[in-house]
């Protein structure tokens, strides 16, 4: 196998909606958990969330009418996938072939806030004539994949994984496998809005006692955001190089 370089970043997060700013509070501690002021949490085991801020999605090269039809999981990921592509200097179509960029771009469940709405129509009528149309292709996993894909004309492999807290991972490891045949490899990871089914779902009486949801049995606050990093390889490596991966492995294969 060969080794694989990222030449490209991207990132929308409670603690930065850019590479440098990310990284910045990172190294000063600052936190990016708050309270959650977008729905009312009286009742909810927990009450704060790591929330993104200030983010303008048309300062990524969404139009409104994108906006307005897409879940936040995919606008997130577009959001990232903007910087990372043009922090590469990759052009589909200019300095690379369409079929050689392949779009891996995974999320623990996919559109939870599509969901949630669509499912409170049902209960609140349930005939179901107030579902829309757009139900299912907003809410599914690999929606944002396939609009990053759509967006940057990437016409090779269009692949997401939804393996829980483990997705990211996932995400990064196939796309280094698939390279070896591919090319250059966009990938990413991402949570949804946080939303209170969500708090529901992963309370529990030791993580109320800290007044936090746990995610993968450890300690922390449900969160949203997302991070995409190209994998440029052979003549296809435009700017510089951030990281250099060698390869990958989990348990089981």
């Amino acid at each position: 196998m060969k080794r694989v370089a990222v030449t490209g970043l991207g990132v929308i997060s409670c603690v930065g909606n850019n590479v440098q700013d990310f990284w910045k509070n990172l190294v000063d501690g600052v936190c990016g958990i708050d309270y959650i002021t977008e729905f009312p949490t009286e009742g909810l085991p927990v009450h704060i969330a790591g929330k993104v801020r200030n983010f303008n999605p048309e300062d990524y090269g969404m139009d409104k009418a994108f906006i307005r039809k897409q879940d936040p999981f995919t606008i997130f990921a577009m959001a990232a996938a903007y910087q990372a592509m043009k922090d590469s200097g990759l052009v589909s179509g200019e300095n690379i072939a369409p079929e050689r960029i392949s779009t891996y771009v995974s999320s623990g469940i996919g559109g939870f806030q599509t969901i949630q709405r669509e499912v409170g129509k049902m209960i609140e009528d349930p005939t179901g004539q107030w579902i829309s149309p757009l139900f299912v292709p907003t809410m599914i996993a690999d929606m944002a994949g396939g609009q990053i894909a759509i967006k940057f004309g990437a016409q090779g492999s269009c692949i997401g994984f939804v393996t829980a807290c483990a997705t990211a991972t996932h995400s990064l490891g196939e796309a280094f496998r698939e390279w070896g045949r591919v090319g250059p490899e966009r990938v990413g990871c991402r949570a949804d809005a946080v939303l209170s089914v969500v708090l529901h779902g992963l309370r529990s009486r030791l993580f109320r006692a800290f007044g936090m949801a746990s995610v993968s049995g450890g300690f922390g606050a449900c969160g949203k955001g997302t991070a995409t990093l190209p994998f440029p390889g052979g003549g296809a490596t435009i700017g510089g190089t951030y990281s250099t991966l060698y390869g990958f492995v989990h348990a089981g294969l």
